[in-house]
């Protein structure tokens, strides 16, 4: 699986796979007649940049097949996990 943000900031779309938090849910959600949904937890590494309001979000299996295309609805929620060997751990949960 591979997952793309794009924070319009112009480095374009960003590869954000390595960033998913594999012991979190990671849900794409569709349902009849209402917009299709993807959650998942990122711990982005210092060199990413934390994902923004209205960024472009894609979801792609290992064969390039687009499974979800959207845009990230509100910011993305911080919570303190702990301390790591750099200071205060706090995954995103987009």
């Amino acid at each position: 699986m591979k997952i793309t943000i794009d924070n319009y900031d112009g480095n374009g779309a960003v590869d954000y796979t390595s960033s998913i938090v594999a012991g979190r849910p990671f849900r794409i959600v569709r349902r009849l007649n209402q917009s299709a949904t993807c959650e998942c937890t990122l711990l982005p590494a210092a060199s990413l940049a934390t994902p923004v309001r209205n960024a472009r979000i894609t979801v792609a299996d290992d064969q390039g097949v687009l499974l979800f295309t959207g845009y990230i609805a509100a910011e993305p929620a911080l919570e303190l996990a702990g301390n790591g060997t750099t200071g205060a751990v706090y995954p995103l949960f987009v």
